[in-house]
Order: structure tokens, then sequence, then C-alpha cells
């Protein structure tokens, strides 16, 4: 073999290594197979696989691989933290660059048609040679490749269950809204009134000052419940408020009023520390104003069902369904969206980072959701338009209801895992409105 012979064998092995990239495809057993470009199995990794690392054609990088809560594929790449470096590799059939600092989240249907290439806040990515700025989306359908800006959606919204009316069921009247009430107290819950503090209602009170059913409250109202104390209250009709154990809470402004023919729903909390589960059902996003004030953030709800957790250190929220939007109060201040079937842990020290929730929390919510739709369903809780739903009450079945509710608050505090878990996207500012 001549010398020019060696020569332009050794350019074309450089060539190819030079070019060579991983392939990364999901087979028959929806499974993730990573090959090398020459056609060998590097791995194979199924769904809840979290960091995997991976070296193949001389990169090294991590990946993540599991289904969120509607049976899509979600793929996370990002370079190995200990020895960053730029990737290159075809995913789902389309090439994808990498920056050593950025991450990829791709999420697929599950059958190909229809895909999402989400790049990260930091760093950049490029698929399919068209470049991604921070939080953008690449729409994958049908093969053809388009850019998504960040606040619009790829996949459609899954189709809401019709809930039939239950036969029978009174005709709702217009009625004389009661105001911000207590509808169900379990354990040792206190209050104190305005300008007051509960440890101060206890050392000078002459009873204890506990909170009771069927109680007014004003705004300012301060609410403290114990280790084993929980309580309902319902600060505008279609809105139930659970507050859990060991939580210290102020309604700062709850209202419920019609102006120029508009009713206006308005409940802001100030969550000191412990957790509140909110529920609004019936109720047009427009009219509404929910917020849960904590240390480091404000949570905001749009209607449905959201817990928040918190205390000085950190804040846990949980969007069950419908979408959170979260107001970190820094500094730096920024906000971020916590989609539905996700959460969001934001800590003093650290940036804020979304996982998706794991299937026994949102079981949990869900349980505590049929459970409240049945509370809401009862006298001038029921949110219907800008209604009151007022009607002839079965007392005995609105005490059965309540004790469902009851149990089912019961059994929910051991399955809520404030853990972090995989994460899906990095934290995405909004869009400015």
């Amino acid at each position: 073999m001549t010398k020019t012979t060696l020569l332009l064998c050794s350019f074309a092995a450089l060539a190819l290594h030079a070019w060579a990239v991983p392939v990364l495809t999901v087979n028959e057993n929806k499974e993730l197979v990573i090959n090398s470009q020459s056609g060998s199995e590097v791995a194979k990794l199924i769904t809840g696989s979290i960091g995997k690392q991976i070296t193949a054609d001389n990169q090294m990088f991590k990946v993540s691989y599991g289904k969120d809560l509607r049976g899509r594929t979600n793929i996370i790449i990002y370079p190995d933290p200990e020895k960053p470096q730029a990737l290159e590799m075809t995913v789902l059939g389309q090439n994808v660059k990498i920056s050593s600092d950025a991450v990829l989240t791709v999420i697929d249907d599950g059958s190909g048609a229809l895909s999402q290439f989400q790049a990260g806040m930091v760093g950049t990515v490029t698929v399919a040679g068209q470049p991604l700025a921070g939080g953008t989306s690449a729409k994958v359908a049908q093969g053809q490749v388009s850019q998504v800006p960040a606040n619009e959606k790829v996949f459609p919204d899954p189709p809401k269950p019709v809930e039939p009316a239950a036969p029978g069921e009174p005709e709702v009247q217009t009625a004389s809204y009661e105001g911000l009430k207590v509808r169900t107290v379990e354990g040792e819950v206190m209050w104190a009134p305005p300008g007051k503090d509960v440890l101060e209602m206890v050392k000078t009170a002459s009873d204890m000052p506990l909170l009771r059913v069927d109680q007014t409250l004003a705004n300012g109202t301060s609410i403290q419940t114990g280790p084993n104390g929980k309580a309902m209250i319902s600060p505008f009709p279609g809105c139930v408020i659970a507050i859990q154990p060991n939580t210290t809470l102020i309604i700062e402004d709850a209202q419920y009023k019609k102006s120029n023919g508009d009713y206006t729903r308005k409940t802001h909390l100030n969550l000191k520390e412990g957790g509140v589960i909110s529920t609004v059902k019936g109720v047009k996003p427009e009219s509404l104003d929910y917020q849960v004030k904590t240390p480091l953030a404000v949570a905001a709800i749009r209607g449905s069902i959201q817990g928040v957790w918190a205390d000085s250190n950190k804040v846990l929220v949980i969007a069950a369904e419908s979408t959170s939007y979260i107001k970190v109060l820094g500094p730096p201040a920024f906000e971020v969206e916590v989609k539905e079937g996700n959460k969001i842990l934001i800590t003093k020290d650290g940036a804020p980072q979304t996982f998706q929730a794991t299937d026994e929390e949102i079981n949990a919510f869900n349980e505590l959701l049929a459970s409240i739709r049945s509370l809401l369903a009862a006298a001038d809780i029921k949110g219907d338009g800008d209604k009151i739903g007022q009607g002839p009450v079965d007392e005995d079945a609105l005490k059965e209801k309540v004790k469902e509710l009851k149990e089912t608050l019961r059994e929910l505090d051991p399955r809520l895992n404030n853990d972090p878990m995989t994460p899906i996207i990095s934290p995405m500012p909004l869009p400015n409105s």
C-alpha cells in the first residue's frame, strides 16, 4: 500500500469519525434505543429511567426517559455535567445539536405523528438546522419541522369529560351570598380576627379561639391548624379551600360582588407556612383573581385544582388540573408557568425546577376533587355561571358528603410526595403582556 493510499484511508477514517453521531429511536416495545451511527446498540432504556450516563460516538451525555400523565413519550438529553461538551445526534429522525450548557426535552405523542423539541432557557439547541431561542420549541408534524413560540401549545388540550346532571336535581335559583364561610373543621383549628394574632388570642382570650363550622370570616382573619387540624372554607360560589395540618394562613382579601353587570371573584391568601389545596369549578377565568402568596413566590390559579405547600425556605406547587402561574419574588423576580400534571419546587437558594407530578399525587388530587365536587353541589357553595346554587338541601345527604370529604382529606397527606423528580423543562419565563 502506497503512502498516498494510507493518507487517503486515514483521512476517510477521520472524516467518518468526525461525522458519526448517535441515533435515538423508540422501538415497538416503547423502549428508548440508543445506537452508534455504525448501528451497534449502546443502550436500551425503559420508561422511568433517570439521568442515565451514555457514551456513544465519542460523546458523553445523560438521558432521562419516561411518559407523562397523557401517555406521551418524554426524553430529556443534556451533556454530562462532569465533562460538558457540545452534542450532536439524531433523535426520533431529527438532527439535533446541543451546546455544552443546554438541555433538550423531546415530547412525542407515541405514534410519531407529532413531536415537540423544546430548548431550555440557557445554551443553544438546533433542530433540523433551525436554532431555537430559550424556551421555544420545534414542532415536528408528519415530518415537517416548524418553530413554535414559548407561549404557544404544540399538543391540543385533551377533551374535558362531560358530567351529566344528576336526575331530579333542583333548578338553580339566584340567592344572596352569605360571605366567606367555614364548611368543615377537623381536629384543632384556631382563628383570630383582623389585626389579631392567633397566639395572642390563645394567651388573652377566656376561651380557646376555635374555628367553627358555618362561621363567617372577615378579610384579615388568621387561621392556624394543629398537627391534626384541617378546615375547608368557601370564599365564593364555586370555590373550596382545603387547609392542611400545621398551617398558618391569613385571608388578606376575599370578595364576591357585582359591578356593571359583571361578577368578580377575588381571593388573596397569605400562606405563612403549611399547605392549602384550592379548587375552583364553574367559574369564568376572566372573572377570577385568585392568589396564594408565600414567603418566596405567589401562585395564581385560573380555574380547577392546585396545591401549595410552603415555608420560609421552599415552595412546592402542584397543578393537578389546568395551568398554574407562579411569580417568584426573587431577587431576581420573574414568572414561570406550571403545566397540568406538573409541579414546581422553588428554594430560597436555588433556581426553580419543574417536575412531573407522580401518579399517586394526581390520583390523590382527583379523589379530593371528586369529594369537593359533591360539596360544591350542595346549597350556596355551588358555582353556576354568576348564580349561587340555592335549592332544597337534604341535610342527611349533606352530612354524608362532608363525611366522605373528611375521609378523603385524611388519606390525602401521606400520598403527597414533596421530593423532586425528573426535571421536565427548565423554568420558563412567561412572555411580557
